[in-house]
């Protein structure tokens, strides 16, 4: 049973985070304690706000390495040194930090070394507690940082968006609102459009399933490209395969939990990931996936020893067109099974649950903070 964190002692706890995402959104909302709050903005916001006395200032940082996936070298060194000493400028203002790291490299792998650097300096220098969003990605930063940063790192998963995104909408409704065929087996594409979510091997192990695939299905691909190539990618593979709906805009919220409840499958051909926030929506709405065996999607996708979906070998060059035929040719008995995996893997993931490990994040750190300038002792680092 869950249990009300207690309140601090004095003064409250004030927190700017970075990145715009749902699943933040349903994290911070889920978020309630009568001494924290949460405020928007990122690091310019922090940098104007001058905290009062008692109160403890937190930046915590999502996706905070993404500012050097940008082609231009010049443009992305400068964007890290303005970050470096913006958060420098809070330090030194007494401000604490916080960081999620959400992926191994930025997706484009651009400026790697740059991005190591940066890493570096934000696991070392900067940040107090480091935020892990699975236990793979946790024993992989302790790994890499050695065990005076590793101290730093605590998991803490992205959590499930019912609450911000609404609950499930009948199949055949949301079918008929987005006009997809109700006859035929849905498989969605959702999210960023983007060279790693492999849309060019998706192509090809559709192509191979043959002309005479039966239940025949429907392909759709939602969600705003990356970049050009990306999008020129996916209009060449709509070109190529019979029945694909292409929706490459931005996806607004309301619209998030249409799809996903049209959808008989969620396809994740990703040739590299950590974590995934797509993951989180198949648990969300309990939609079985379609994903290679890599990153953390197995731990979370998994429950009782099962996966809530069809994983398969990167490595093997038929192993995405094979786990879509097996997809395709499942029972509904072998679906619901699936199904109710999810079910019981999102109870992990439980908007209420992660809140209450993110106030004890907190209250770690300011805590601490209260420690060291009253001269009792302070939370080791």
């Amino acid at each position: 049973m869950s249990t009300t964190p207690a309140p601090m002692e004095r003064g409250s706890i004030v927190v700017f985070t970075t990145g715009q995402h749902n699943l933040l959104r349903a994290m911070n909302e889920a978020l309630h304690h009568p001494d924290i709050t949460i405020e928007s903005g990122g690091l310019l916001s922090a940098v104007r706000r001058r905290l009062r006395p008692g109160e403890v200032g937190i930046v915590h940082l999502n996706w905070a390495t993404e500012i050097v996936a940008t082609p231009n070298p010049v443009r992305a060194m400068a964007r890290v040194s303005r970050q470096v000493l913006l958060l420098a400028r809070l330090r030194l203002r007494g401000y604490h930090v916080v960081w999620t790291v959400h992926n191994d490299l930025n997706h484009e792998r651009l400026h790697v070394t740059l991005e190591r650097v940066y890493q570096w300096l934000l696991a070392s220098c900067f940040a107090e507690r480091i935020v892990a969003l699975s236990e793979l990605s946790g024993s992989r930063l302790r790994h890499r940082w050695g065990r005076s940063v590793g101290e730093k790192v605590r998991v803490i998963p992205l959590c499930t968006a019912e609450g911000v995104l609404g609950p499930p909408l009948d199949a055949l409704d949301a079918r008929n609102q987005l006009g997809l065929d109700p006859d035929r087996t849905v498989l969605l594409l959702f999210g960023h459009v983007r060279r790693y979510k492999g849309l060019e091997m998706l192509s090809e192990a559709l192509s191979g399933l043959g002309e005479h695939q039966s239940p025949a299905y429907q392909l759709c691909v939602v969600g705003r490209p990356g970049d050009a190539e990306a999008e020129a990618t996916a209009r060449r593979m709509a070109a190529k395969l019979d029945d694909v709906v292409l929706e490459l805009r931005h996806v607004l919220d309301p619209e998030v939990r249409r799809w996903v409840s049209a959808a008989d499958w969620l396809v994740l051909p990703y040739s590299d990931v950590l974590n995934s926030g797509v993951a989180m929506l198949a648990l969300t709405y309990r939609v079985p996936v379609i994903a290679p065996a890599i990153g953390a999607l197995p731990e979370v996708l998994g429950a009782r020893g099962q996966v809530g979906g069809v994983l398969y070998d990167p490595a093997d060059p038929v192993g995405l067109r094979e786990a879509i035929r097996r997809a395709l040719e499942s029972s509904p008995v072998e679906r619901a099974g699936m199904c109710a995996v999810l079910e019981d893997a999102s109870q992990r993931y439980a908007p209420s649950l992660v809140g209450e490990r993110l106030v004890a994040l907190y209250q770690e750190v300011g805590k601490g903070s209260r420690c060291r300038s009253s001269g009792v002792g302070s939370t080791p680092t």
